[in-house]
């Protein structure tokens, strides 16, 4: 064998021709070493599918790296890079665009379609509750794209621009359902009201299965008569939702605990095995008792929120500790309007995974810190967002212990004292209090922190060094009308 040669012992012409290197194309070796000869990474053997499959699982800052390496590459990737870029910006225009520019980007073409509805509906927000969220720390709440119907030329306006639409007709999957098609007073009242619940039963009928987020007001304050009648209305809508995540529903107020036992003698609510998200509002205690018991699967329940309504419904009235004692994976939960009967609610222990928690009393309403702070001791080990959707008094002469050492967020409608007992929250980082006072009309309250004039001395207040794991303070500082104007006369 010649020097400056390698050995080729494959017949195959073939085989040859892809062994070849630039040395055996005629090309010397400076140092006719053989050790020194490497054959070249030739890219057009593999075939192109396999190298868009490779190209779509690359991260986003390696692609564009891919398309320069080689000619053959950027030839393969380039006709099919919109496409596989969208993956990655999909999730930016969701959150940027206008709702209008959004809705036709889905007109582009199908695979943009499909990534924006994928994106879109496995948004983590069209679960959460609004308090879940401070708009100043975690931007705005993504837009919902809601499909409403509130009268009947509504419903069949869109049945005859859909009525033989192959897949999903709505865009947000949510629905909002509520009639307004006239004056309740009108003598056609209940005829009108009756039309447009049958043509929303057939718009559900074709396409409840695609719906995830329904928010149905079926029992107007005033019109709650035919209460059977009604309850028949959201049995057959519920049969037609197969798939909802959430649900809110409102009303009636004033259904009796006689009138549901009748209903559901001879009927049954369906289950919702999808539902992870429930909202009642303004709801009996005996219809709310029947949707918790009939339409829900407890072990998938994440999100529930009652806003309680006020009344005397006798003792057999089911209370709230019952209601929620089942629901033991729930991780955000939100009540409006409590009683004194909330101090059962500490007892929930079952409540193990309880991170997110928003309590609300009647509106002015002001409760002693003490008590309060102790209800929710249970829930220290697991609770880092807690709203406080009314007024808290502390009070100098008593100690306040505050048992939450992984609160993270918090949130309270109006607070009257020194802000000492905050100081125990150790993992603070977010604070707001929408009003804060601490002076009375003698003078003013004693603490070792003081918010007042403290925004334009930031960086020398004490606030930082005394409550140092805090990043984010709001406080908005009021005045009752007799100590405002007394200091305005000094």
């Amino acid at each position: 064998m010649s020097p400056g040669k390698t050995k080729r012992t494959s017949t195959d012409p073939k085989m040859e021709k892809e062994n070849l290197t630039g040395i055996e194309a005629g090309e010397e070796s400076e140092s006719g070493d053989d050790s020194q000869r490497v054959a070249p990474f030739v890219a057009d053997n593999v075939r192109e599918k396999i190298w868009l499959n490779i190209f779509d699982k690359l991260a986003p800052e390696d692609k564009v790296t891919f398309l320069t390496t080689s000619p053959e590459w950027h030839k393969c990737a380039a006709p099919n890079r919109t496409l596989v870029f969208f993956n990655e910006i999909a999730s930016m225009l969701l959150e940027t665009l206008p709702k209008h520019a959004f809705l036709q980007c889905r007109q582009v073409c199908r695979q943009w379609t499909k990534e924006l509805d994928e994106h879109y509906n496995s948004h983590p927000d069209h679960l959460r509750f609004a308090f879940e969220k401070e708009r100043i720390l975690d931007g705005p709440p993504i837009p919902q794209y809601i499909t409403r119907f509130e009268t009947v030329s509504q419903v069949r306006k869109f049945m005859e621009e859909n009525r033989s639409h192959p897949g999903n007709p709505f865009p947000g999957r949510i629905i909002y359902l509520r009639w307004k098609d006239g004056s309740i007073w009108k003598p056609d009242a209940l005829q009108l009201f009756q039309g447009y619940w049958k043509g929303v039963g057939e718009m559900l009928l074709q396409f409840g299965r695609h719906i995830h987020f329904a928010i149905i007001h079926i029992f107007e304050r005033d019109m709650e008569t035919y209460l059977l009648e009604r309850f028949e209305i959201v049995r057959n809508y519920l049969m037609n939702l197969p798939h909802l995540k959430r649900l809110k529903f409102l009303g009636p107020s004033r259904a009796r605990l006689d009138e549901v036992r009748e209903f559901l003698g001879t009927n049954s609510l369906p289950q919702l095995a999808d539902l992870e998200t429930l909202e009642l509002c303004g709801i009996s205690p005996f219809w709310m008792d029947a949707v918790l018991n009939f339409c829900t699967v407890p072990s998938k329940i994440k999100r529930l929120c009652f806003d309680l309504v006020a009344g005397d419904y006798g003792a057999n009235a089911p209370n709230l500790h019952d209601m929620l004692q089942k629901f033991t994976n729930l991780e955000a939960l939100e009540l409006t309007n409590l009683t004194e009967d909330y101090e059962r609610f500490g007892h929930l222990r079952s409540l193990g995974k309880l991170t997110h928690l928003s309590l609300g009393f009647c509106e002015g309403e002001i409760r002693e810190a003490k008590p309060f702070f102790e209800v929710l001791e249970p829930f220290g080990r697991t609770l880092t967002h807690l709203k406080i959707k009314c007024g808290l008094a502390i009070s100098n002469s008593v100690r306040t212990p505050i048992n939450l050492p992984h609160l993270e967020r918090l949130h309270i409608a109006e607070y009257k004292g020194n802000l000492d007992p905050l100081l125990q929250l150790t993992s603070l980082t977010f604070l707001r209090i929408d009003k804060c006072i601490q002076r009375t009309q003698d003078k003013k309250i004693k603490s070792a922190i003081d918010v007042y004039g403290f925004e334009k001395r930031m960086y020398q207040s004490n606030i930082w060094k005394v409550m140092p794991t805090l990043q984010t303070i709001i406080i908005r500082k009021r005045y009752d009308r007799q100590t405002y104007e007394k200091l305005g006369n000094k």
